[in-house]
């Protein structure tokens, strides 16, 4: 009798520890960050970038926007937003346009289609206000298409 009860409490402590088990893996899986260094696949240190490195690092950009908030600097593949009124402050966007940035597993990025997207980001935090914009642990993003529902550009910015 007492080797039968003591086999249901531990069959039924195993049931438990599994239950727990596969909890704790969903848990992480939703929760965890699609791509974690953003900035960095692009070539940015993270979290600050000063427009001297900008230039350092990148070269000569192709064109420079300056208005009153920021310094808007453009390059082949991307365009940095820099702060204009705290220049240590560093990035306050990055518009990527080209196609040799891929992010996460799934390798997204432009070229990739809405379906890529939505299915890369199914378990990541989706913007009440905009289509195809993701809370990404620290990180916002946001995808925009072209008339085929391919990813023509990617806004990126540090979310607080």
């Amino acid at each position: 009798m007492f080797s039968k009860r003591a086999s249901i409490i531990s069959a039924v402590l195993l049931i438990i520890v599994v239950i727990f088990v596969i909890s704790a893996v969903a848990y992480q899986i939703r929760t965890n960050p699609y791509e974690e260094h953003y900035f960095e696949k692009i070539g940015f240190k993270e979290p600050q970038y000063t427009y001297a490195e900008l230039i350092e690092d990148f070269g000569q950009p192709l064109d420079i926007q300056e208005s009153s908030d920021f310094t808007e600097v453009r390059y082949d593949d991307f365009c940095v937003r820099l702060f204009t009124d705290n220049p240590e402050a560093g990035i306050m966007n990055v518009r990527v346009f080209g196609s040799a940035y891929r992010f996460g597993s799934k390798k997204i990025g432009v070229g990739s289609t809405k379906k890529e997207v939505s299915d890369a980001y199914k378990y990541a935090k989706k913007s009440p206000d905009t289509d195809y914009a993701y809370v990404d642990g620290k990180m916002y993003v946001q995808y925009f298409f072209d008339d085929n529902d391919i990813v023509r550009e990617i806004l990126i910015f540090w979310y607080s």
